[in-house]
């Protein structure tokens, strides 16, 4: 399960309520901690839908959709 860093539910692709989350695009995140149940010894996938909203016109830097630290 995911600890949520103010994402807030959001109406999914089909219109339902509380089916997505939207980020506010600086400091909203999911954070998944590290398991050994999580199976990730070896390669895995990772499938996500994304609606952009708008584009930031400044330098980004750091920005990612995923990261797996140590």
């Amino acid at each position: 399960h995911a600890t949520n860093f103010g994402a807030t539910p959001a109406a999914g692709k089909d219109g339902i309520a509380n089916t997505a989350y939207k980020f506010n695009g600086s400091s909203n995140y999911m954070k998944v901690l590290n398991s050994s149940t999580l199976g990730l010894n070896s390669a895995f996938s990772v499938t996500c839908k994304i609606k952009i909203d708008g584009f930031n016109s400044d330098l980004c830097r750091g920005n990612m959709m995923f990261f797996k630290g140590h």
